[in-house]
């Protein structure tokens, strides 16, 4: 299914929203950022002024973000503009926020589970989506407007009820401080990399730290390759810092065959190889395997 065929509008006004942004769509193109929290870096990142240098050839044309954790910002007057960020640099606000429902038809198995987070009682209990319009204003990139899907949802609870029972066309991934440091999150979402060629991911902007259990990915999966990208800003040769960690742009291509472990090592090498070693099979941790 489409993710326009998912949802509707809690009030007609939502609904109008909605109609509108999808009213310019026809192939979905879907940005994923897990544990996002307050964080809209993302949509300066793919900006037309940034994907060049990222060498992402194509935009995702829907942003969809998740949190298990409803943030402060969130509560406030849906008529007035939300103020998220105001530093010298950046403001971020939220101009307008409108309440999403699933459709019946979705059928969501709608779960917060302990084994997952770390502060369960945080959550809402019960699904809920906001169709967000933001406004960004940067000394560097000017204005950005753009919509976002917000799904307060756990990570995995999304990947399994939404991305794979409803084959959500995932075609970026944005995976940045995924919660599990200090974040409240307990279980990495970096299984998601073995399933880039089923999804059918074609880039990915994402940070070096993994916590990975073969286990997870013992299912059948396709085969994938990934070519790194060296962002550079301008000609200084300077790294793209975000949040405080290196992060890069790799594009994804699907390959036949199978997923083995000995492929799926070499593209988490890739991934990791900011830490400072490469990735090795024993490289993995045990409060990780869990699985889906």
């Amino acid at each position: 299914m489409k993710l326009k065929e998912l949802l509707q509008g809690k009030t007609l006004q939502a609904q109008q929203a909605l109609d509108g942004f999808f009213s310019g769509i026809t192939e979905e193109k879907i940005l994923w950022y897990p544990s996002a929290g307050q964080d809209y870096r993302d949509l300066m990142e793919i900006s037309p002024d940034r994907l060049p240098l990222h060498e992402i050839l194509e935009p995702p044309n829907i942003i969809c973000h998740t949190d298990y954790a409803p943030w402060a910002g969130l509560k406030g007057d849906p008529l007035e503009p939300i103020w998220v960020r105001n530093d010298d640099r950046t403001t971020v606000r939220i101009m307008e926020k409108h309440r999403l429902v699933l459709v019946p038809d979705a059928n969501i198995d709608y779960r917060i589970r302990p084994g997952y987070v770390a502060f369960p009682d945080l959550g809402i209990h019960e699904p809920t989506v906001y169709l967000l319009k933001i406004k960004i204003s940067s000394t560097t990139l000017g204005e950005i407007e753009a919509t976002v899907f917000y799904f307060f949802f756990e990570n995995y609870n999304f990947l399994e009820e939404l991305v794979l029972k409803h084959q959500l066309a995932i075609t970026h991934f944005v995976k940045v401080r995924d919660g599990t440091g200090f974040g409240g999150g307990k279980k990495s979402i970096s299984v998601f990399y073995s399933l880039l060629a089923n999804v059918g991911v074609r880039y990915l902007l994402i940070d070096y730290q993994l916590k990975y259990c073969y286990a997870t990915h013992q299912r059948l999966t396709r085969q994938f390759g990934i070519e790194h990208k060296n962002y550079q800003l301008a000609s200084i040769g300077i790294p793209l810092k975000w949040s405080d960690l290196n992060v890069r742009a790799f594009r994804v291509e699907p390959l036949l065959g199978n997923l083995t472990n000995e492929i799926f090592n070499k593209n988490l090498a890739l991934i990791s190889e900011e830490r400072g070693y490469p990735w090795e099979a024993k490289d993995f941790f045990p409060d990780d395997c869990t699985g889906l």
